[in-house]
Order: structure tokens, then C-alpha cells, then sequence
């Protein structure tokens, strides 16, 4: 998983630079800087879902992103673009399960619980995204992105309560009943990765010559657990951004900064 951190920013490198001394030639390169901010929502998903015994129901919270985003026009229509954004993602979860397995630390056994329960997680990062952006249309309004991201994980929360059910050393073998004045939470803080990377795929389209409304999806390619989940699935992080950037100012190869009009 360690080789994973460089596979995107590695991949985007090669994919840019056989081509980017011609385009030299062929269009201006042309850098600009804009600021940005956003939100994200999404949550963990449990992969594969087959292996969740069970429903599981996210409820991503909406909170702010802030960030800055530089981009390099290397050639007419490509544009190679770099960002660097804080943000919280969380959300909280209801889950109903059956014979749910929860593997136990080393020198405990494994334990298996049937009933409701709650989750609720939060992630404090810095995101790096990297991609490449291809402008469509007379004016290059409209843009798609292909690219992937990695991000450092400042602070993680993963906390389980079994709210109403059974805990058992076996399957259907209640040996402990959880109810609301009992619960049984779980902190798995502790085990969170402190680093993520996956892949984002989104559309832009610029509202004004300055002003840029953008929706991406991104896929995490991890599980967000250090070393094994303590579940019989990994969680994969899923998330839908919105971003409004604004471009403050270009500079074209070989000549001054100039506002963006």
C-alpha cells in the first residue's frame, strides 16, 4: 500500500510530459491561481456491500472546504491542474445487522453481534487533487477532469455503538444483550490510516471569465483502516464535491501577470 501513495501523481507525470514540450510550440503556456471553496459529502462505504450482513444507511454532514488551486495551459484545450485544500469530511450512520462479525485484538476472540446499531466518523484533511482538465466548447466553458488525489489525515473519528441486539463468541449465541441503557460502543479512532489517495472524475463549467462552478465524484482506493478492518469488509471512502473557484490572474509564458478579464 506504501507504493500506492505515488501510483496518480506518477502516472499524471508521464501522461503530461511526452507531449508538453510540443505544445510549447503550439499554444502559450499560461499559469493561473485561484482560491476556492467547496464541500464535500460522502461517507465509508463497506466493500464488497455483500459482505455486510445487513443495511447500511450514511448521512453525510455538509461542511466547508478551503483551498487553493494553480493550473498550467500546456496546450489548446489541456490544462494540468494542481490544488491543495483543508477540509472536514463526516457523517453519521445507522446500521442493522445479522451475525455481523467483529474481528477481536490479538489475544481476543472474534465476536459476532445481530442488532441495531450507529456510526458516526470524521476526517481533518489536506487534500492534494492532481488532474488533468479538458476544455470543451467555443469559449472552453465546459471542462471535464481525470485525475486522482492524496490526502493526510490530520485528525479521525470511527466510533461504532450497538444501540439494541446481541453480542456473542458465535453466531445466533447471545451471551450479552445490548440495549439502549447498555450500549456497546466501539472506538476505532485509533486504527484509522493516517493517508488516503484515489481517483476524481468531474465536470466545470466557467460561469464567468474569472468564476468557475465545479462537481466531482472521487473514489478512495484504500481501506481507511491501518492494517486489516476490524470488520469482514474494508471501508472505502466515497465523497461528491462542489467547489466555486476564482481565478485571480494569469501569466502567459514570457510575459507579465496580468488580472483575468
Amino acid at each position: 500500500m506504501k507504493r500506492a501513495r505515488f501510483v496518480v501523481p506518477v502516472i499524471l507525470l508521464l501522461l503530461i510530459f511526452p507531449g508538453s514540450i510540443k505544445a510549447q510550440k503550439e499554444s502559450p503556456f499560461i499559469w493561473s491561481f485561484a482560491p476556492q471553496v467547496g464541500t464535500d459529502i460522502g461517507a465509508p462505504v463497506p466493500y464488497p456491500l455483500s459482505s455486510m450482513r445487513g443495511d447500511y444507511n450514511p448521512y453525510p454532514k455538509i461542511l466547508p472546504s478551503i483551498g487553493a488551486r494553480t493550473t498550467f495551459k500546456f496546450r489548446a484545450g489541456w490544462t494540468f491542474a494542481a490544488e491543495l485544500t483543508y477540509k472536514t469530511v463526516a457523517m453519521t450512520a445507522d446500521a442493522r445487522v445479522e451475525n455481523q462479525r467483529m474481528k477481536g485484538e490479538a489475544g481476543s476472540t472474534d465476536q459476532y453481534f445481530t442488532g441495531t446499531a450507529g456510526i458516526e466518523s470524521s476526517y481533518t484533511q489536506l487534500e492534494v487533487p492532481l488532474y488533468l482538465k479538458y476544455m470543451i466548447g467555443r469559449n472552453r466553458a465546459h471542462r471535464v477532469l481525470l485525475g486522482g488525489y492524496y490526502s493526510y489525515i490530520l485528525d479521525a473519528t470511527f466510533i461504532s455503538e450497538a444501540r439494541k441486539g446481541f453480542i456473542g463468541a458465535a453466531p445466533d449465541n447471545p451471551d450479552d444483550v445490548v440495549n439502549p441503557d447498555n450500549p456497546r460502543i466501539m472506538d476505532f479512532s485509533g486504527t484509522i490510516s493516517n493517508w488516503d489517495a484515489g481517483i476524481i472524475l468531474g465536470y466545470e463549467i466557467g460561469i464567468n471569465s474569472r468564476l468557475n462552478l465545479g462537481i466531482r465524484a472521487m473514489v478512495g482506493m484504500k481501506d481507511i483502516f491501518k492494517n486489516d478492518s476490524p470488520f469482514d469488509f474494508k471501508m472505502i471512502p466515497v465523497r461528491g464535491s462542489v467547489l466555486i473557484s476564482y481565478d485571480l490572474f494569469e501569466i502567459k509564458a514570457g510575459k507579465g501577470r496580468r488580472l483575468v478579464r
